[in-house]
């Protein structure tokens, strides 16, 4: 089973709850890790979980990381939330009236605006987790 397991593809999720994969995180916190001595022996597993930060310090960089990944994500979408709800509304609009175009293509059109919207929302979502958890580590860290 551990070979099976060592040999499944490793997927980077986003949504739920935690905001993001456990594969994802454990990427980051290594990614930043100043001393390689700190998570040298650590597993993906315990990387990973969002209950184990390595430091109350490193997790704040970490999710500041994060926040920036799921805003660039963000970002690379050609529109926003608001410009796709408005986009749906439009086309809401044009299925009501009598069919005068191709009903197929207003659907596949639909669809995709819909797909597009609910990952820009669930991106909103997991960045705005991510910074009430960044929030959170800021005020456990002592004044400076």
């Amino acid at each position: 089973a551990g070979a099976a397991a060592a040999a499944a593809p490793l997927v980077a999720r986003i949504g739920g709850q935690p905001p993001v994969s456990a594969e994802l995180l454990a990427a980051v916190r290594v990614a930043l890790a100043a001393e390689r001595a700190s998570v040298k022996d650590k597993t993906l597993q315990q990387l990973g979980d969002w209950q184990q930060p390595l430091s109350t310090a490193h997790e704040a960089l970490v999710m500041k990381a994060l926040v920036g990944l799921l805003t660039v994500l963000y970002k690379s979408f050609p529109t926003s939330i608001q410009a796709d709800k408005a986009h749906l509304a439009q086309l809401q609009q044009q299925s009501a009236k009598p069919a005068t175009a191709d009903v197929l293509e207003a659907e596949r059109l639909t669809t995709a605006v819909q797909f597009r919207l609910g990952l820009k929302l669930l991106l909103e979502r997991s960045t705005m987790s991510v910074i009430v958890r960044l929030k959170e580590l800021l005020q456990q860290q002592p004044a400076k």
